[in-house]
């Protein structure tokens, strides 16, 4: 396997590549499509759990895999957000639509390495947790932007996604409110408000700005198929996020495929012993995600 580590030009974005060694497979090329990981943390870090754990899942089912550090609001990691003085410095490239520009680039850096790497370019596969799903989806309503082609001097093609997997994900700001509002957690409600900076660059955003970068509001006939999954649980991104989604999906008749475990924790990853670091991340029922996800990919890619 050759592992890189490779920075984003001019960010504190990085990116890590999982590539497998060539060898000869039966009915194949030896090119492999690409998952692209995008871990979640709110835009205000990103997971490690559902950073290299996730990528080596896919390695395993014959996948490149690469795992996006996005820019994120805080320069470091922050342990709690009771204490504003306590809290890591804000990178000032932390603002949302940057962390979309971080995933654009990295799909273009892929397609630079091809050849060399052996990677299927007509099978980038996007993957993200929570608001690393947010980022994905909002590159999968919007790959046809001609702004976004216009920004890099591309045709808007070369950062269509062939698919999206989306794990308990962020798709309707509209639903911020209703989590800050069913909370208790002082930590939690705190955190939110640096979470609407990060996306609105305001503790205030107006109903047009929400709307504006809430995928669900932008799913169109050119939105690549989506695989979703969710917990009904969930008490940080509820799961209407995934319902409303889903129903746009099925509007405009784009194929898709939606899982609902009744009960879960929110961040998780693999929900197993791999990427557990609380006893409620170890829940069987949704660590099947994984394995539905795969065989929904080979019904997609073939």
């Amino acid at each position: 396997m050759i592992f890189e580590k490779t920075l984003i030009n001019g960010t504190n974005a990085c990116l890590y590549a999982y590539i497998l060694d060539e060898q000869k497979r039966i009915n194949k090329t030896n090119k492999r499509p690409a998952v692209i990981i995008c871990p979640g943390g709110g835009y205000l870090l990103t997971s490690q759990k559902e950073g290299e754990p996730v990528a080596l899942k896919f390695n395993t089912m014959g996948y490149h895999t690469f795992v996006l550090r996005y820019n994120t609001y805080f320069l470091e990691k922050p342990k709690k957000f009771l204490n504003e003085e306590t809290l890591p410095t804000v990178n000032e490239k932390g603002i949302f639509p940057q962390q979309l520009y971080d995933l654009i680039q990295t799909i273009l850096f892929i397609r630079k390495h091809e050849e060399e790497w052996q990677i299927d370019v007509n099978q980038i596969i996007l993957a993200g947790f929570s608001a690393g799903a947010h980022l994905c989806a909002s590159l999968g309503v919007r790959w046809n932007d001609i702004n976004l082609a216009n920004k890099f001097n591309i045709k808007n093609e070369m950062i269509k996604p062939s698919a999206m997997i989306l794990g308990y994900p962020l798709l309707d700001t509209t639903q911020i409110e209703k989590n800050i509002e069913s909370s208790t957690d002082k930590n939690f409600i705190n955190m939110m408000k640096y979470v609407k900076k990060a996306l609105f660059n305001t503790e205030t955003p107006t109903d047009e700005q929400i709307t504006s970068i809430s995928p669900v509001h932008l799913v169109n006939t050119d939105t690549p198929p989506t695989f979703i999954w969710h917990t009904a649980d969930d008490n940080q991104t509820i799961v209407a996020n995934s319902l409303n989604f889903a129903n746009a999906l099925s509007r405009v008749n784009v194929p898709f495929e939606l899982h609902i475990f009744q009960s879960g924790a929110h961040g998780a990853a693999l929900y197993d012993e791999v990427s557990a670091s609380e006893p409620e991340h170890l829940n069987p029922a949704c660590a099947q995600w994984i394995n539905l996800a795969e065989t929904w990919l080979k019904n997609i890619m073939e």
